[in-house]
């Protein structure tokens, strides 16, 4: 079953100052065990598994049943490099990407996943997309080809930046922050200026990206959130770098 998802080991982190290894990418951003993408490879491997599609331009192997589709992730993945490097993320280290049918372990707002024990996502192929109950206003309102490869790509920036961590621990809102601020910068200038339609555009307050805006406003709250902060004048990568060298820290005290 391909890479095969080695073991229930990987932990979940809970809030801030825990060992973060497993993220899922909902309608409600939040986090889950590893039994969410086990059961995902259990369910694609009952239609058979896909053979391994291996990017040309990295160390990165696509598992999926349309080969073309195979091959657009790898172009996903190059495209979003230089960004990521940009912002202190430079790492392209071996990553097995899954497209699914579902991920239902977590439930049916389950739309990607990765786990940093094995340097597995799994993400929910396009033509399934757009039978989800979608719970977030913002990718409802997105064209389905437009979602799937900003997932791929907050999926891949989790990735990249557990690596850039190097084995330091980072919050929750500070993870979600950096992927959501590069899944919100792969998109198309149009795609993005239409999500911004009739958002406020005052300044952020940075106290207001923390754990309790994710997990109770989900990406509806914390996404432009982000985007509006990440483009402000003196943050964008130079920020996101100070969130990766602890410098900065976003999120909830420990002990809220």
């Amino acid at each position: 079953m391909g890479a095969g998802l080695r073991g229930p080991e990987t932990a979940l982190r809970t809030g801030v100052g825990g060992d973060m290894r497993h993220f899922v990418a909902l309608g409600f951003a939040s986090l889950f065990s590893l039994t969410a993408l086990v059961q995902a490879q259990d369910q694609a491997a009952q239609g058979g598994d896909p053979p391994a599609y291996h990017c040309p331009s990295a160390d990165l192997q696509v598992f999926a049943v349309d080969p073309d589709l195979a091959r657009h992730i790898c172009e996903v993945e190059e495209q979003a490099a230089p960004a990521l490097a940009a912002c202190g993320m430079p790492d392209r280290s071996p990553l097995d990407i899954y497209v699914v049918q579902r991920i239902e372990a977590v439930g049916p707002h389950c739309l990607g996943t990765y786990v940093c024990a094995t340097d597995e996502i799994a993400v929910v192929a396009p033509d399934q997309l757009a039978t989800l109950e979608v719970l977030s206003d913002i990718y409802r309102s997105m064209q389905v080809a437009d979602l799937f490869d900003s997932l791929v790509v907050h999926e891949i920036t989790h990735a990249r930046l557990t690596k850039a961590l190097q084995g330091e621990e980072l919050s929750v809102a500070s993870h979600e922050y950096i992927a959501y601020a590069m899944q919100f910068a792969s998109l198309p200038d149009s795609v993005r200026q239409s999500l911004a339609a009739g958002r406020s555009t005052e300044p952020v307050d940075r106290s207001r990206i923390n754990e309790l805006t994710l997990f109770f406003g989900g990406p509806d709250a914390f996404a432009p959130l982000v985007w509006r902060h990440f483009q402000a004048e003196g943050n964008g990568c130079g920020f996101v770098k100070s969130l990766i060298d602890g410098s900065t820290i976003l999120g909830l005290p420990p002990d809220s």
